[in-house]
């Protein structure tokens, strides 16, 4: 039978999967999480205090021969981060960087529309970005699985944050200073200017940010 997680700040499908041993579309897919799925829809968004419903574990029996050495790879392993990275509305394409994920250091450019990818334990929870060169470089810290749902204002304030329309700290909170960031990132993407968090201006969030 199933065991029950509640989910902490941080936490998404591919860790939790990862520390109790399945593969995230195991737990993901299981029908006791069919509601979770269907609020969520993704498994790298959740809120803290979701439920996961974990199933057992089911033994596996493979035959292999003595006296030889045999390796066996946990498919899943690792996970990837992906970021564009734009600052001031800049996209930093082809820009050098440095990423720094758990005392773990990556070098390299971003590609042609600002991004870089990373495979990455599913257990990190924090990133150092070091973009540019010189006396232009930039220092980024990134938390890793802390974005609340689009549903929620947090979520909508982080994603603002994020994209470069800074709407203060991820409160919950809906106040001038949200509206106003709301107010630009509509205008910005073709919306009607109106401050209110409508299913249009929700939808572009997600596409914009990445989920």
């Amino acid at each position: 039978m199933a065991t029950a997680h509640t989910v902490e700040q941080g936490d998404c499908i591919e860790s939790i999967a990862f520390e109790r041993g399945f593969f995230w579309e195991t737990i993901w897919d299981h029908p006791r999480n069919r509601e979770l799925r269907e609020a969520r829809k993704s498994p790298n968004v959740l809120r803290p205090g979701d439920v996961v419903h974990i199933p057992d574990l089911r033994e596996k029996w493979v035959e292999c021969a003595t006296n030889r050495r045999h390796v066996f790879r946990l498919r899943g392993v690792p996970s990837m981060l992906s970021v564009i990275v734009r600052i001031d509305d800049e996209v930093k394409a082809d820009t050098p960087y440095v990423l720094d994920v758990d005392g773990k250091r990556f070098e390299g450019r971003t590609d042609g529309d600002g991004r870089l990818k990373h495979p990455i334990s599913p257990r990190a929870r924090r990133a150092t970005l070091l973009i540019g060169e010189g006396e232009t470089r930039e220092a980024l810290e990134l938390a890793l699985g802390d974005v609340d749902p689009v549903e929620d204002i947090s979520g909508v304030q982080a994603r603002l944050n994020n994209l470069g329309f800074h709407c203060g700290e991820e409160d919950g909170e809906l106040d001038p200073l949200l509206e106003q960031a709301i107010t630009d990132f509509q205008a910005r993407h073709g919306l009607e200017p109106s401050g209110e968090l409508d299913e249009a201006t929700r939808a572009r969030l997600l596409a914009e940010h990445g989920g």
